[in-house]
């Protein structure tokens, strides 16, 4: 019999080949050293949103406690988590800033479409169906790229080190946060009416993340200032 875990991750890998093929078209770009802010802006929008998106879901859990045998279990480790992740977006700021994008410039950008509704489906579900969903969105996001091959990619493009310390930093500690997510969600007594919500939200993540992906390529393709870069930032690269 298949842990919760297992059920959810099978999903996940029922949907995921679509979303494989547009990171590798992101972090493998030829021109990634160029596409690489457009990417971190992308990351900053999901970031940022992490936080309050997972106390939003707590604080839904905590209304369903006496309700739902899952809510006391569900409501501490997402109030915990939200704690844990508050500030992580400040970590791309200083990435982009590296790369001569001031903090200003980061906070004043209207963050993309899919951006929007990959965050904004998570206070859907939280509110108007179950928080249980926001656990799909947990498993689907903490999934760093290795140490290695984020290694590979600073000496392929050549940018400074200091950044990639959003995805070094998360290379380190998502390692740790997979294996308690998954002791965690594989102790709680979910219902069948839990795994389906589980499914559909993971269903739901894997594509509208696609999205993001294949949106950063889009806007890059687009956008001028990508191709021929701004020679007040060329400093910043070449400190690498």
């Amino acid at each position: 019999m298949l842990s919760n875990s297992q059920r959810l991750r099978r999903k996940i890998a029922m949907v995921e080949d679509g979303l494989a093929q547009a990171a590798r078209g992101v972090w493998l770009h030829p021109r990634l050293r160029e596409l690489y802010p457009e990417f971190l802006y992308a990351v900053h929008g999901i970031t940022r949103a992490t936080a309050p998106s997972m106390h939003v879901a707590a604080e839904r859990a905590k209304e369903l406690i006496g309700v739902d045998s899952i809510a006391e279990p569900l409501h501490a480790y997402l109030a915990e988590h939200a704690l844990e992740e508050t500030g992580h977006d400040l970590w791309t700021i200083d990435d982009l800033q590296v790369l001569g994008h001031p903090p200003s410039a980061v906070l004043n950008r209207i963050p993309s479409p899919a951006v929007a509704a990959l965050v904004g489906t998570q206070y859907y579900w939280a509110n108007h169906l179950h928080p249980v969903a926001y656990l799909s969105y947990v498993a689907v996001l903490e999934g760093p790229q290795t140490l290695e091959f984020l290694e590979s990619v600073i000496e392929r493009t050549g940018l400074p080190r200091e950044a990639f310390s959003t995805h070094l930093i998360h290379a380190k500690l998502d390692i740790h946060h997979v294996k308690a997510f998954e002791e965690f969600l594989d102790a709680l007594p979910l219902t069948e009416r839990h795994q389906e919500i589980l499914g559909v939200n993971a269903i739901t993540t894997v594509g509208l993340l696609q999205r993001v992906f294949e949106e950063v390529l889009e806007r890059f393709d687009r956008s001028p200032a990508m191709h021929h870069p701004d020679p007040d930032l060329q400093p910043a690269f070449a400190t690498a």
